[in-house]
């Protein structure tokens, strides 16, 4: 009887553990899939920032180069930021390329504006040298980007 009842202690242990480490697992899961849509939600409003950041300082400074020259490098960082953060929301490797496109098309843009106004006689050549370090940057990242697509 003793043998039976200690046996039957046992499997209840066993069977306890066991429940109690599926149940676990599963809300493991669960909260890893809320915490995944709480990244997703977060990289999101980032995303609207980092656009309307970047896109009021384009509106603000392209129309003064002086004010531009001062503050050039913010614009390269929330263009970054926009990329990252699209990145983050869609990682697949097509999106991750959109992305990146995207931060080169903007760099791109910039460095064009800032050699008219050169060649205007707006603004030195050498203040225009960000520009180009930028859109040469984004232009490497976009063809890191575009051979590992190759390469797969």
């Amino acid at each position: 009887m003793r043998a039976r009842t200690c046996c039957a202690a046992i499997g209840l242990c066993v069977f306890l553990t066991s429940t109690s480490a599926f149940v676990r697992a599963k809300n493991a899961g669960k909260s890893q899939d809320d915490n995944g849509r709480g990244v997703q939600s977060l990289a999101k409003q980032r995303l609207e920032i980092s656009r309307t950041v970047f896109k009021h300082q384009v509106d603000r400074q392209m129309a003064n180069a002086e004010v531009v020259i001062r503050n050039f490098d913010d614009m390269s960082i929330w263009s970054k930021h926009w990329m990252e953060d699209e990145i983050r929301i869609d990682s697949r490797p097509h999106a991750r390329l959109l992305a990146i496109q995207g931060h080169f098309d903007r760099m791109k843009t910039v460095e064009d504006r800032m050699m008219k106004w050169v060649k205007a006689g707006q603004i030195r050549e050498s203040d225009a040298l960000k520009a180009n370090y930028y859109r040469l940057e984004a232009e490497t990242m976009l063809l890191e980007a575009q051979r590992g697509e190759r390469s797969k």
